[in-house]
């Protein structure tokens, strides 16, 4: 698919990615040239979807994003670096007082 913008030189990191909407994103990014991270916490899927990116030096990390460690070692993770951007591909859980 021809990319509408380029993403060369930029890290994305996209949750969800193991399946739908973070797939596409995620496959999306990669043929706009970005380096993408991707997190899920199907291991198998998320290999698949890896093998599938467009270009070089892609990684993923099995993560379970509802629990609130797994977050917080994901944004320390040295592996992370320094993000260009970012895709949350996940209901939007409302926590109410």
């Amino acid at each position: 698919m021809l990319a509408t913008f380029s993403l060369e030189g930029k890290t994305i990191l996209v949750t969800g990615a193991s399946s739908g909407i973070g797939k596409a994103v995620a496959q999306q990014c990669a043929a706009a040239g970005a380096t993408c991270i991707i997190t899920a916490r199907n291991k198998r899927r998320l290999e698949e979807v890896l093998i599938s990116l467009e270009g070089e030096n892609h990684q993923m990390i099995i993560a379970d994003l509802s629990d609130v460690n797994a977050i917080e070692e994901l944004i320390e993770s040295e592996r992370c670096g320094m993000l260009c951007g970012s895709c949350r591909n996940k209901d939007a859980e409302v926590h109410r007082g």
